[in-house]
């Protein structure tokens, strides 16, 4: 007999192969749905109201009553206690301390959104 006779009977079948390999995934990237996927990414998950408006505005009054009493303190970093004295926080040291409602207004003026660049600009993903 020969070796690929011997062969075929001691495994049982003749080798196959897994069907993958480069040939396959090339055919799987070209196929028809190729470069079809979304823009940015979609949450599939519908949001939730865990508190009441009354909840979220006593933490929003504890949390300028705290950052008008105590402040924030900044450890060597001068430059940001310059930004906040010129912002109009209240600066001594390296201690902060904000006027209530101070930060809400400074966030507001915060860019509404932000994109981060992919490779591609298909897969840039905004919020």
């Amino acid at each position: 007999m020969t070796d690929a006779v011997l062969e075929t009977e001691n495994t049982g079948s003749a080798r196959k192969g897994r069907g993958g390999g480069r040939n396959a995934k090339h055919a799987e990237r070209s196929g028809p749905r190729a470069g079809i996927r979304a823009p940015y990414i979609v949450r599939g998950i519908p949001t939730y109201d865990i508190m009441s408006e009354e909840s979220l505005l006593k933490i929003e009054t504890s949390a300028d009553r705290i950052l008008a009493e105590t402040g924030l303190e900044f450890r060597d970093d001068p430059e940001a206690l310059d930004l906040w004295k010129r912002a109009g926080a209240r600066v001594a040291g390296t201690l902060a301390k904000f006027k209530p409602g101070m930060l809400r207004e400074l966030i507001a003026t915060v860019l509404r959104g932000v994109s981060v660049g992919g490779r591609q600009l298909c897969r840039n993903v905004r919020p």
